[in-house]
This record gives structure tokens, C-alpha cells and sequence, in this order.
């Protein structure tokens, strides 16, 4: 479903090719001006978000919480592994905001460690 959803928003998020099971999907779509924008059960992304630190899926809630408490996105995560079984390495990351943010080879890199693993969890 991740490669479709993927698919969809590169190709500009149409009203006809919205596949009704992405409603189930969440996502964080950051954009090359630095916007972050989150799906979540809609066709439409809320946004942008405002801050430093965002997570998705099961075990977001304790990432917040974690990175609230202690102010480190690492630590937060490692804290939502330890509290959330559907959470779990590797812990993949991408920073927002800095001039090499994102360059294609960091992306398709972390995009084949969640694949190799099975899964995993992205900062």
C-alpha cells in the first residue's frame, strides 16, 4: 500500500485515484520547502505542521511524550520501541530543515533498511 500511496502523491493526489484504503494509511509528506503535511484517514493532509519533532502510527503518542520529557528524537523513539510491540528497529532518520535535508541518496537508503527489515521505525 506504501508504494500506491506514493504513487498517488507524486502524481498529484487526484480525487478520481484516491484508493479508498489509503483512508486506513498514515503519512508524513514533507515537501522540498521544508512544509510537513499529515495523512491520516483523509484524502486531504492536515498542515503544515508546526514543530520539531513529528511521529506516526501505534506508538506515536509515547514518541511525543518521550520527546516532550527528555527534548532527544532518538531516546523518544528508543522510549516508544521499549512501550509499543509494533514498534521496533531499525531506527531510521531524516532531518528537516538542515541544506543537505533529505537528498535522494539518504532517502532511497532509509527506504531500503524499513524494506530489508520488514519494517521498523523512521524518525
Amino acid at each position: 500500500m506504501g508504494e500506491a500511496f506514493k504513487e498517488w502523491v507524486t502524481e498529484g493526489m487526484s480525487k478520481e485515484a484516491f484508493d479508498p484504503s489509503f483512508s486506513d494509511l498514515q503519512a508524513l509528506l514533507a515537501k522540498r520547502d521544508n512544509s510537513v503535511y499529515l495523512f491520516a484517514g483523509s484524502r486531504s493532509p492536515s498542515g503544515p505542521l508546526v514543530g520539531d519533532f513529528f511521529a506516526i502510527g501505534s506508538g506515536a503518542e509515547y514518541a511525543l511524550g518521550a520527546y516532550k520529557a527528555c527534548g532527544d528524537p532518538f531516546r523518544a523513539v528508543e522510549a516508544d520501541i521499549e512501550c509499543d510491540p509494533f514498534c521496533g528497529p531499525p531506527i531510521v532518520s531524516m532531518q528537516l530543515r538542515t541544506p543537505d535535508a533529505n537528498q535522494p541518496p539518504t532517502i532511497r537508503r532509509a527506504i531500503r533498511l524499513l524494506r530489508n527489515f520488514g519494517g521498523g521505525t523512521a524518525t
